[in-house]
């Protein structure tokens, strides 16, 4: 049997998520304050740690003989 020495990747749609309350005359208004003050660094928005939304890929990336 031989050694190799394999390179992988994990990968998959990483997210941050905050919630927040917002008072505006509409919906879509609530959402452009919010994605602003999010564009701005608010203090207020406090994301939780990133997560895999969709569950990890795994794929191996280059693959050599060991000695």
């Amino acid at each position: 049997m031989k050694k190799y020495k394999v390179q992988l990747s994990e990968y998959g749609t990483v997210a941050s998520r905050a919630d927040i309350e917002i008072y505006a005359k509409n919906e879509d208004e609530a959402m452009n304050i919010a994605v602003k003050m999010a564009e701005e660094g608010n203090d207020l928005i406090k994301f939780e740690d990133e997560k895999c939304i969709d569950g990890w890929e795994y794929q191996a990336e280059d693959v050599e003989e060991s000695k």
